[in-house]
């Protein structure tokens, strides 16, 4: 349901996306000009176990397109070099051995606000 949000649908208007459709919906945007290239803009504060990844690609015309990222993980990994399995925090993109290790982490990186990697 898309009913009063605008087109083309503004960061600012994503948590009202959840809201209507019972989303949990994360945000990424890309900069060559950063370490890792990914960094995230909106990551939701939603309950929902399952959650949709989107990665927000922009021009220099101001021109904009969200994609959908399918394994997070992988992507992050290419950019980083990580070994593959390691699992990553949608916040901070920190990576770990385990999902159990990446949760422990996330009782204390859910305080905080989301960063970008430089």
């Amino acid at each position: 349901d898309f009913s009063g949000i605008k087109f083309p649908v503004a960061l600012r208007d994503l948590k009202k996306v959840e809201e209507k459709n019972s989303l949990r919906l994360n945000c990424f945007g890309y900069s060559s000009e950063l370490n890792t290239g990914i960094f995230p803009c909106y990551i939701s504060k939603s309950s929902k176990s399952e959650s949709i990844n989107v990665l927000l690609i922009s021009d220099d015309k101001g021109n904009s397109h969200y994609v959908l990222i399918k394994n997070f993980d992988a992507l992050v990994r290419e950019k980083t070099g990580f070994s593959s399995g390691m699992k990553h925090c949608l916040r901070c993109l920190q990576g770990f051995s385990s999902e159990e290790i990446k949760q422990r982490h996330m009782v204390d990186c859910n305080k905080s606000e989301i960063c970008k990697i430089t």
